[in-house]
């Protein structure tokens, strides 16, 4: 009898659906000449030491966030790291390749303002925020963003709305799974 009621509560588990992931809000605002504040917010049911580590371990990024396909610390520094990144994404018809150099500042565990040192983008300067509440994590990223070419803002618009929100998405799995 105990087998039996063992088998069933594990696949009452098993089968159980999971709390659905919050959906990731996304606001994009024209700033100046080609220039937009972008901002992304989300819910992940992780502690923040876990979301913490996925949003730190810039190692494997290329592994936890789609469309990025380098990531790597270039040195370390007193407060953070100056990270190299190259990702690419499709706007229609287009293809558009990015690399940046961030230089990155990091206030465990629930701050990191970041801004680029070299790369596609004339500007490109923010902070991501990390407050718990009842073991879940609030995220947020605001950011300017000021590409080195002309972007309409349609595009910029449906950047945000698909690769980044897509890319939080990511790291709000990730982090949920790896916190079990």
């Amino acid at each position: 009898m105990k087998k039996y009621l063992f088998s069933i509560s594990l696949l009452l588990v098993l089968v159980s659906p999971r709390a659905k992931a919050a959906p990731v809000e996304v606001t994009v605002t024209p700033y100046g000449i080609n220039e937009y504040v972008i901002t992304l917010q989300t819910s992940i049911q992780a502690p923040r030491p876990a979301v913490w580590n996925v949003l730190t371990d810039y190692g494997h990024h290329t592994k936890i966030l789609p469309y990025i396909s380098k990531s790597q610390v270039v040195r370390k520094t007193d407060t953070g790291s100056v990270i190299e990144q190259e990702g690419k994404i499709h706007v229609l018809l287009w293809t558009f390749k990015m690399h940046m150099t961030q230089q990155v500042k990091e206030m465990p565990p629930e701050r990191m303002e970041f801004h680029t040192i070299a790369g596609d983008f004339e500007r490109l300067e923010g902070v991501w925020q990390l407050t718990e509440k009842g073991g879940n994590t609030r995220i947020s990223c605001e950011f300017q963003v000021q590409p080195k070419r002309h972007v309409p803002e349609w595009a910029v618009r449906f950047t945000a709305r698909h690769y980044l929100a897509t890319m939080v998405r990511s790291l709000q799995r990730h982090a949920e799974r790896h916190s079990v």
